[in-house]
């Protein structure tokens, strides 16, 4: 896996079966889950106690404005599909549509530091494109504007 930034992809450079992406989400959906069993069961063993994926801890306190970047019990991963809009895949056309926008003083509407960050604030919303499909992490996507995105 190569470290190497270019625009806000992280590509990987080896050839091995375990980057190989299905081309269908439901096939998607069943190996992701399937891999994501196989590290908590991996880190369970480094920690020396059964860990339950299914019952999450929650990192910090949730609100509007503050997150961390931890799958915890307030994060969401989905995988969805859609038409892209703008030249934007569908996940992120929804990210940047107006509805999500946030309307300033001087009556522009601009994007919603919320849900794309702000200069050294990361977005608490990822999107993963692999063509077909989007994989979706969303950090304290239990409150809003990040439930709104996801809604």
């Amino acid at each position: 896996m190569s470290n190497r930034r270019c625009g806000e992809d992280l590509i990987s450079e080896n050839e091995d079966t375990f980057w190989e992406l299905p081309e269908r989400v439901k096939k998607f959906k069943q190996k992701f889950q399937e891999r994501l069993q196989q590290f908590y069961k991996a880190l369970g063993e480094l920690a020396g106690q059964t860990l339950q994926p299914t019952r999450l801890l929650t990192v910090c306190e949730v609100s509007e404005n503050r997150w961390s970047e931890a799958i915890d019990a307030n994060c969401r991963i989905v995988v969805c599909t859609g038409e892209e809009e703008f030249d934007k895949p569908f996940a992120l056309a929804i990210l940047h549509s107006e509805d999500l926008k946030v309307l300033h003083r001087q009556a522009s509407r601009d994007y919603n530091e919320n849900l794309c960050g702000k200069g050294s604030q990361p977005s608490p919303v990822w999107i993963a494109n692999l063509g077909d499909y989007q994989v979706v992490t969303v950090f304290r996507a239990t409150v809003s504007p990040r439930k709104n995105y996801l809604d």
